[in-house]
């Protein structure tokens, strides 16, 4: 029986492309599920920002369009970079 660390090189790197691919499709289909009707996300986030905590007064009626398409954007960004071979 074989464990993960006895794999040889080209079956470890088809399971880490595998995985990069995976995590991808992840990042990729939950930044194009949150562009489709960006109204309900911007509302999401100015819903969470009224709440006191952590993100307490992070946005306003005013900025929300401007930080929800910045979070879609490095969304789709780290989607992407992870399918740079580096």
């Amino acid at each position: 029986m074989k464990s993960i660390l006895n794999f040889d090189l080209n079956n470890r790197s088809k399971l880490i492309w595998c995985f990069r691919i995976l995590i991808f499709a992840l990042f990729t289909l939950s930044g194009v599920a949150k562009l489709m009707p960006i109204e309900f996300f911007e509302k999401q986030l100015v819903s969470i920002a009224i709440k006191p905590g952590v993100l307490h007064e992070f946005t306003n009626w005013c900025t929300v369009p401007v930080w929800s398409r910045v979070i879609i954007i490095f969304e789709l960004f780290f989607g992407f970079s992870l399918l740079i071979p580096f």
